[in-house]
Protein backbone atom coordinates (compact mmCIF):
# COMPACT_ATOMS: atom_id res chain seq x y z
CA UNK A 1 0.00 0.00 0.00
CA UNK A 2 1.53 3.25 -1.01
CA UNK A 3 0.05 6.91 0.16
CA UNK A 4 0.08 8.73 -2.34
CA UNK A 5 -1.48 12.08 -1.18
CA UNK A 6 -3.23 13.68 1.57
CA UNK A 7 -5.54 16.66 2.83
CA UNK A 8 -5.64 17.60 6.66
CA UNK A 9 -7.13 20.00 8.36
CA UNK A 10 -6.36 21.22 11.76
CA UNK A 11 -8.80 22.02 14.61
CA UNK A 12 -7.72 23.52 18.22
CA UNK A 13 -11.68 23.01 19.51
CA UNK A 14 -12.63 19.14 19.15
CA UNK A 15 -11.39 16.05 20.65
CA UNK A 16 -9.37 15.31 18.05
CA UNK A 17 -6.12 16.85 16.45
CA UNK A 18 -7.01 17.01 13.08
CA UNK A 19 -9.00 14.99 10.31
CA UNK A 20 -7.63 13.77 6.83
CA UNK A 21 -8.37 12.43 3.81
CA UNK A 22 -5.68 10.26 2.61
CA UNK A 23 -5.78 8.65 -1.37
CA UNK A 24 -4.22 5.44 -1.67
CA UNK A 25 -2.28 3.80 -4.59
CA UNK A 26 -3.75 7.34 -6.19
CA UNK A 27 -6.89 5.18 -6.81
CA UNK A 28 -8.62 5.61 -3.98
CA UNK A 29 -10.01 8.36 -1.52
CA UNK A 30 -10.51 7.48 1.96
CA UNK A 31 -12.12 10.40 4.13
CA UNK A 32 -12.77 10.98 7.61
CA UNK A 33 -9.82 9.71 9.39
CA UNK A 34 -9.25 11.54 12.76
CA UNK A 35 -6.19 12.13 14.48
CA UNK A 36 -6.02 11.81 18.86
CA UNK A 37 -3.42 12.42 20.87
CA UNK A 38 -3.26 10.68 24.36
CA UNK A 39 -3.16 12.27 27.64
CA UNK A 40 -1.54 9.85 29.68
CA UNK A 41 1.56 9.51 27.46
CA UNK A 42 0.94 12.07 24.58
CA UNK A 43 1.16 9.10 22.03
CA UNK A 44 -0.59 9.65 18.83
CA UNK A 45 -3.97 7.36 17.49
CA UNK A 46 -6.12 7.13 14.71
CA UNK A 47 -9.91 6.36 14.47
CA UNK A 48 -11.65 5.18 10.82
CA UNK A 49 -14.95 6.85 10.27
CA UNK A 50 -17.96 4.89 11.30
CA UNK A 51 -21.58 4.47 9.93
CA UNK A 52 -24.59 3.06 12.19
CA UNK A 53 -26.22 -0.15 10.62
CA UNK A 54 -29.08 -2.01 10.59
CA UNK A 55 -28.31 -3.74 13.86
CA UNK A 56 -27.48 0.27 15.28
CA UNK A 57 -24.31 -0.24 15.74
CA UNK A 58 -21.68 1.62 14.80
CA UNK A 59 -19.18 0.00 11.95
CA UNK A 60 -16.12 1.24 10.83
CA UNK A 61 -16.46 1.83 6.60
CA UNK A 62 -13.27 0.83 6.05
CA UNK A 63 -10.45 -0.17 8.11
CA UNK A 64 -6.50 -1.06 7.63
CA UNK A 65 -6.38 -4.61 7.99
CA UNK A 66 -3.16 -5.15 9.96
CA UNK A 67 -0.67 -2.86 12.15
CA UNK A 68 1.78 -2.45 9.06
CA UNK A 69 -0.89 -0.93 7.31
CA UNK A 70 -2.35 1.14 9.98
CA UNK A 71 0.83 2.07 11.70
CA UNK A 72 1.60 3.61 7.75
CA UNK A 73 -1.51 5.73 7.67
CA UNK A 74 -0.90 7.12 11.34
CA UNK A 75 2.91 8.10 10.33
CA UNK A 76 2.18 9.84 7.59
CA UNK A 77 -0.69 11.37 9.16
CA UNK A 78 1.51 12.63 12.51
CA UNK A 79 4.26 13.98 9.89
CA UNK A 80 1.48 15.93 7.94
CA UNK A 81 0.43 17.06 11.31
CA UNK A 82 3.39 18.24 12.41
CA UNK A 83 4.09 20.01 9.44
CA UNK A 84 1.07 22.11 9.50
CA UNK A 85 1.40 23.39 13.17
CA UNK A 86 4.62 24.48 12.14
CA UNK A 87 2.58 26.17 9.00
CA UNK A 88 -0.95 25.86 8.95
CA UNK A 89 -1.26 27.71 5.41
CA UNK A 90 -1.59 24.87 3.92
CA UNK A 91 -4.41 23.12 6.01
CA UNK A 92 -7.34 21.61 3.85
CA UNK A 93 -4.96 21.49 0.70
CA UNK A 94 -3.92 18.06 -0.85
CA UNK A 95 -0.48 17.86 -0.04
CA UNK A 96 1.16 15.04 -2.64
CA UNK A 97 3.40 12.66 -0.97
CA UNK A 98 5.42 10.18 -3.69
CA UNK A 99 6.82 12.53 -6.64
CA UNK A 100 5.03 11.87 -9.87
CA UNK A 101 7.19 9.49 -11.55
CA UNK A 102 6.68 7.01 -7.98
CA UNK A 103 3.27 7.83 -7.95
CA UNK A 104 1.16 4.75 -8.49
CA UNK A 105 -1.88 4.63 -11.58
CA UNK A 106 -5.14 3.33 -11.21
CA UNK A 107 -4.06 0.19 -13.53
CA UNK A 108 -1.56 -0.64 -10.95
CA UNK A 109 -4.55 -0.95 -7.78
CA UNK A 110 -3.54 -4.39 -6.35
CA UNK A 111 -7.32 -5.90 -5.45
CA UNK A 112 -6.29 -9.11 -3.15
CA UNK A 113 -9.63 -9.83 -1.83
CA UNK A 114 -13.39 -9.92 -2.77
CA UNK A 115 -15.90 -11.03 0.15
CA UNK A 116 -19.72 -11.47 -1.16
CA UNK A 117 -22.08 -11.73 1.38
CA UNK A 118 -25.49 -12.32 -0.44
CA UNK A 119 -28.57 -11.08 0.78
CA UNK A 120 -32.35 -12.05 0.83
CA UNK A 121 -34.25 -9.17 1.20
CA UNK A 122 -38.14 -9.32 0.07
CA UNK A 123 -38.78 -6.40 -2.37
CA UNK A 124 -35.24 -5.49 -2.81
CA UNK A 125 -33.19 -5.25 -5.42
CA UNK A 126 -30.23 -5.57 -2.94
CA UNK A 127 -28.31 -8.83 -3.70
CA UNK A 128 -25.40 -8.72 -1.61
CA UNK A 129 -22.58 -6.82 -0.12
CA UNK A 130 -18.81 -6.60 -0.65
CA UNK A 131 -15.91 -5.97 0.77
CA UNK A 132 -12.85 -4.86 -1.16
CA UNK A 133 -9.25 -5.31 0.22
CA UNK A 134 -6.48 -3.69 -1.22
CA UNK A 135 -2.98 -4.48 -1.02
CA UNK A 136 -3.71 -6.90 1.77
CA UNK A 137 -3.94 -3.24 3.96
CA UNK A 138 -7.08 -1.66 3.43
CA UNK A 139 -10.33 -3.25 3.72
CA UNK A 140 -13.13 -1.27 2.01
CA UNK A 141 -16.81 -2.52 3.41
CA UNK A 142 -20.48 -2.50 2.57
CA UNK A 143 -20.19 -2.00 -1.31
CA UNK A 144 -23.63 -3.07 -2.67
CA UNK A 145 -24.39 -5.43 -5.72
CA UNK A 146 -28.22 -3.64 -6.83
CA UNK A 147 -29.92 -5.66 -9.53
CA UNK A 148 -31.68 -3.39 -12.04
CA UNK A 149 -33.21 -3.45 -15.40
CA UNK A 150 -30.45 -4.13 -17.72
CA UNK A 151 -28.65 -5.65 -14.93
CA UNK A 152 -26.21 -5.40 -12.03
CA UNK A 153 -24.77 -2.67 -10.42
CA UNK A 154 -22.36 -2.04 -8.36
CA UNK A 155 -22.31 1.38 -5.63
CA UNK A 156 -20.03 2.03 -3.29
CA UNK A 157 -21.71 3.09 0.76
CA UNK A 158 -22.66 6.31 1.14
CA UNK A 159 -24.16 8.46 4.32
CA UNK A 160 -26.23 10.91 4.83
CA UNK A 161 -24.56 15.04 4.91
CA UNK A 162 -26.15 17.99 5.57
CA UNK A 163 -24.51 21.85 5.50
CA UNK A 164 -26.75 22.66 8.15
CA UNK A 165 -29.39 21.73 10.94
CA UNK A 166 -32.17 23.75 9.01
CA UNK A 167 -31.78 21.34 5.65
CA UNK A 168 -34.92 19.42 5.18
CA UNK A 169 -33.12 16.79 3.21
CA UNK A 170 -29.93 15.46 3.78
CA UNK A 171 -27.84 14.86 0.25
CA UNK A 172 -25.85 11.23 0.41
CA UNK A 173 -21.98 11.09 -0.16
CA UNK A 174 -19.76 7.96 -0.76
CA UNK A 175 -17.72 6.79 2.44
CA UNK A 176 -15.16 6.67 0.01
CA UNK A 177 -14.55 6.69 -3.31
CA UNK A 178 -11.99 5.77 -6.23
CA UNK A 179 -11.34 9.48 -7.95
CA UNK A 180 -11.01 8.18 -11.40
CA UNK A 181 -13.21 6.58 -13.89
CA UNK A 182 -10.51 3.89 -14.08
CA UNK A 183 -10.08 2.77 -10.43
CA UNK A 184 -14.15 2.56 -10.12
CA UNK A 185 -14.08 0.12 -12.75
CA UNK A 186 -11.59 -1.96 -11.29
CA UNK A 187 -13.06 -1.86 -8.40
CA UNK A 188 -16.33 -3.01 -10.01
CA UNK A 189 -14.85 -5.14 -12.19
CA UNK A 190 -13.46 -7.28 -9.41
CA UNK A 191 -16.62 -6.90 -7.38
CA UNK A 192 -19.24 -8.66 -9.88
CA UNK A 193 -16.58 -10.75 -10.89
CA UNK A 194 -16.66 -12.71 -7.33
CA UNK A 195 -20.56 -12.69 -7.04
CA UNK A 196 -20.44 -14.25 -10.18
CA UNK A 197 -18.26 -16.51 -8.80
CA UNK A 198 -20.27 -16.99 -5.78
CA UNK A 199 -23.19 -17.35 -7.61
CA UNK A 200 -22.12 -20.26 -9.75
CA UNK A 201 -18.65 -21.86 -8.48
CA UNK A 202 -18.54 -24.07 -11.01
CA UNK A 203 -18.47 -21.70 -13.66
Amino acid sequence: MRITSIRMNLFTNAKFLAIATIIVDNAVALPGIRLYKRDEDGSYFILMPVTRGRDEKLHETYHPVNSEARSSILSVMVKQYELLREDDSHSGEVTPLLPDEEAASAEDLNITEVRIARTNYERSPLRAFANVTIDNAIALKGIRIVEREGGLNVFMPTSPRRNSEDDERPRYVENYHPISAAARKRIVDAVLAAYDEETDPAA
